[in-house]
Protein backbone atom coordinates (compact mmCIF):
# COMPACT_ATOMS: atom_id res chain seq x y z
CA UNK A 1 0.00 0.00 0.00
CA UNK A 2 1.48 3.31 -0.97
CA UNK A 3 -0.40 6.63 0.30
CA UNK A 4 2.53 8.77 -1.02
CA UNK A 5 1.12 11.55 -3.60
CA UNK A 6 2.98 13.75 -5.65
CA UNK A 7 1.29 17.12 -6.36
CA UNK A 8 2.66 19.36 -9.24
CA UNK A 9 3.81 23.29 -8.47
CA UNK A 10 4.54 23.72 -12.10
CA UNK A 11 4.35 22.21 -15.00
CA UNK A 12 6.68 19.21 -15.00
CA UNK A 13 8.71 17.41 -17.59
CA UNK A 14 10.64 14.25 -16.41
CA UNK A 15 12.59 11.58 -18.47
CA UNK A 16 10.94 8.23 -16.58
CA UNK A 17 7.64 7.67 -14.36
CA UNK A 18 7.87 4.16 -12.28
CA UNK A 19 4.77 4.14 -10.30
CA UNK A 20 1.09 4.53 -10.39
CA UNK A 21 -0.03 7.73 -12.13
CA UNK A 22 -2.92 7.95 -9.61
CA UNK A 23 -1.17 9.41 -7.10
CA UNK A 24 0.31 12.19 -8.85
CA UNK A 25 -1.87 15.19 -8.64
CA UNK A 26 -1.94 17.85 -11.23
CA UNK A 27 -3.01 21.33 -9.21
CA UNK A 28 -3.91 22.65 -12.88
CA UNK A 29 -0.32 21.77 -14.37
CA UNK A 30 1.30 19.18 -16.52
CA UNK A 31 3.15 16.27 -16.69
CA UNK A 32 5.29 15.26 -19.50
CA UNK A 33 7.18 11.92 -19.35
CA UNK A 34 9.77 11.26 -21.83
CA UNK A 35 8.65 14.91 -24.15
CA UNK A 36 4.79 13.20 -24.07
CA UNK A 37 1.85 14.27 -22.03
CA UNK A 38 0.61 12.38 -19.21
CA UNK A 39 -2.77 12.49 -17.98
CA UNK A 40 -3.14 13.25 -14.27
CA UNK A 41 -6.02 13.93 -12.53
Amino acid sequence: MNDSTWTLTADTYITSLKGDVSCVKSNGHHLYVNGKLLKVN
